[in-house]
C-alpha cells in the first residue's frame, strides 16, 4: 500500500508540472549550472580531488575515487564540450560529490556514487545524449541527485537507492528534459522526499517517455 501510495504521488507530481512551471525550472537549473563551473571546494590535504576540462571532438576522461583512512571529502568534476564525448565517473566512500557537463551531440555520461552523503549534478546539451547514474546512498541524509538534458532523443537511466534511514534535511531528486523523443527510465526504493520530473517537449511536441519503479532494491 505505501508503495502504491508513492506511486501515485510520484505520477500526481509529474502531470501538476506545467510548460510555465517547467521553464521556470529550467531557468533555475541554468543559474545553479552555471555556478558548478567556478566550484572552489574546501578540501584538505588528504582528499580526493579531481577536475577535468576537455574541448574538442571525441574526448575521454575517467574519474576513479576511493577514500583512505580517514578522508571526509571525494570530489569531482568533468566538463567536455564537443561531440562524441565519453565521461565515466565513480566514486566510493564518505561525502563525495560528483558535477559533469557535456555540451554536444552523442555524449554519454556514466556515474557511480556508493556510500555516506552523495551530491550530484549533472547537464546534457545537445541530441542523442545518455546518461546513466547508480546511486547508493546507504547513509543518512543529504543525498541530492540533479540531471538536466536539453536537446532531442536524450535518455536517462537512474537507479537511487537510499539506504534503510528514511527523512532528512536535505533529500532532493530533480530530473529535466527538454526536447522531443525524450526518455527517463526511474528505479529507487524507500526515498521519503518527493521526486521532481519535468518534461517539456520542443516545437514538435514529439514522444516523450517516463519509466518510474519504486521497490526495494536486492541486496548487491
Amino acid at each position: 500500500m505505501r508503495i502504491f501510495l508513492y506511486v501515485s504521488f510520484l505520477a500526481l507530481s509529474f502531470l501538476a508540472v506545467s510548460p510555465i512551471c517547467a521553464q521556470v525550472l529550467e531557468d533555475e537549473r541554468i543559474q545553479e549550472l552555471a555556478t558548478v563551473r567556478v566550484i572552489q571546494p574546501n578540501v584538505g590535504v588528504q582528499e580526493n580531488v579531481s577536475v577535468i576540462q576537455q574541448v574538442g571532438g571525441q574526448n575521454s576522461a575517467t574519474i576513479f575515487q576511493i577514500p583512505q583512512d580517514i578522508q571526509a571529502g571525494n570530489f569531482a568534476q568533468i566538463m567536455q564540450n564537443g561531440n562524441l564525448n565519453t565521461s565515466v565517473l565513480r566514486q566510493f566512500g564518505y561525502n563525495l560529490n560528483t558535477v559533469s557537463i557535456q555540451t554536444g551531440n552523442n555524449n554519454q555520461g556514466t556515474i557511480r556514487s556508493v556510500g555516506e552523503n552523495i551530491n550530484i549534478s549533472t547537464t546534457q546539451r545537445g541530441n542523442e545524449n545518455s546518461i546513466t547514474a547508480d546511486v547508493e546512498n546507504l547513509g543518512i541524509f543529504t543525498r541530492t541527485v540533479l540531471l538536466e538534458q536539453s536537446g532531442n532523443r536524450n535518455e536517462i537511466n537512474l537507479d537511487f537507492l537510499n539506504g534503510s534511514t528514511l527523512g532528512s534535511s536535505n533529500e532532493s531528486v530533480r530530473i529535466s528534459q527538454r526536447g522531443n523523443q525524450q526518455q527517463l527510465n526511474l528505479s529507487l526504493d524507500n526515498a521519503a522526499g518527493p521526486v521532481e520530473i519535468s518534461q517539456t517537449p520542443g516545437i514538435d511536441g514529439q514522444g516523450m517517455q517516463v519509466n518510474v519503479v519504486t521497490s526495494v532494491f536486492p541486496q548487491k
